[in-house]
């Protein structure tokens, strides 16, 4: 069966070949034929695997949030569920007598308007809230003191009036900002007393807070299944492209991600290419196989999350 198929490839490529041959001699001769299969077809495969092994690189920091995106606004069975965008969830857990936790969870959708957090006044949560933006980055961490401080969370590009009131924008890379804090505590009375004070966190819409109409909302996000194995082949690039729809790339990043357009790599677009999908599935090989040698490196199994996006852009560009 294999050998059949072996003939089957070989006669289809001769087949081809002579078919370019006949076309190239009637403009004129066998030269440019000799530079078209050899370089022209071979230096574009180069091309689109090197394209790819690099857009992978990218893409991690990125396929990482919208993995715990997924889980905690679409993952309803999942434990870590939060339910819809600019929500916020508290979530105390008992696992023993020393063992308690309380944990803090939100992602903000931005792109209609900035949200304000409240938080009140104590001094009693522990680990700060951090606001971390798609690519992994910590956009601000937020402690409590001893007065109440409200804090508008914006995009990058938002340039309104800043209400009275807020002690501090925050501004963040992507439109699309995880709300993360998780601390534990070993003594029962430390727990309530954190768990009241946790429930009194407030998350609004800047035009609730400044009791203005409502801006016309953004449309409603449908999430992609999430499937870890199909992210480590070339079906990454639909969940990459997903995620760049709340990027706001300049500078070498624009101009980086106008080269991975060449293998389909373009906001919103819902599927990966199928044109040379052969060297994409190569390049994305070797890129998995230098995270691996990381994994080796280092004795241990490499967490991409603590992998900052300049480390993986770095390796992606050798």
């Amino acid at each position: 069966m294999f050998r059949k198929a072996i003939i089957i490839v070989g006669v289809t490529v001769f087949t081809g070949v002579l078919l370019l041959a006949a076309t190239l001699r009637l403009n004129g001769g066998t030269e440019i034929f000799s530079e078209v299969s050899t370089q022209s077809i071979n230096s574009s495969v180069v091309e689109f695997a090197g394209l790819a092994r690099e857009a992978y690189f990218y893409a991690q920091p990125l396929l990482q949030s919208y993995s715990s995106m997924y889980q905690e606004i679409a993952g309803k069975s999942s434990a870590d569920h939060i339910g819809a965008f600019n929500t916020l969830k508290v979530r105390a857990r008992v696992e023993g007598e020393s063992d308690q936790s309380i944990t803090i969870k939100a992602w903000l959708d931005l792109r209609s308007e900035p949200m304000l957090l409240h938080v009140p006044q104590g001094g009693v949560f522990l680990s700060g809230i951090k606001l971390v933006d798609l690519y992994g980055e910590n956009a601000f961490r937020i402690d409590s003191d001893n007065e109440d401080a409200n804090y508008l969370i914006v995009t990058r590009d938002w340039d309104a009036e800043v209400p009275l009131g807020i002690r501090r924008v925050i501004r963040s890379n992507t439109d699309l900002v995880r709300v993360h804090s998780a601390t534990r505590v070993a003594s029962a009375a430390t727990y309530e007393r954190l768990k009241k004070w946790a429930h009194t966190l407030v998350l609004v819409p800047l035009s609730a807070y400044t009791m203005q109409p409502q801006p016309l909302l953004a449309p409603g996000l449908k999430l992609p299944r999430w499937d870890e194995d199909l992210a480590t082949t070339a079906q990454f690039i639909p969940y990459l492209n997903f995620m760049l729809r709340f990027l706001h790339p300049e500078g070498e990043e624009a101009e980086q991600l106008s080269r991975f357009e060449r293998i389909g790599i373009v906001a919103g677009l819902p599927r990966a290419p199928t044109r040379y999908s052969g060297a994409i599935a190569a390049g994305i090989a070797q890129a998995r196989e230098e995270l691996s040698e990381l994994d080796q490196d280092s004795g241990e199994l490499v967490n991409l999350e603590e992998l900052d996006r300049a480390t993986l852009a770095t390796i992606g560009q050798i």
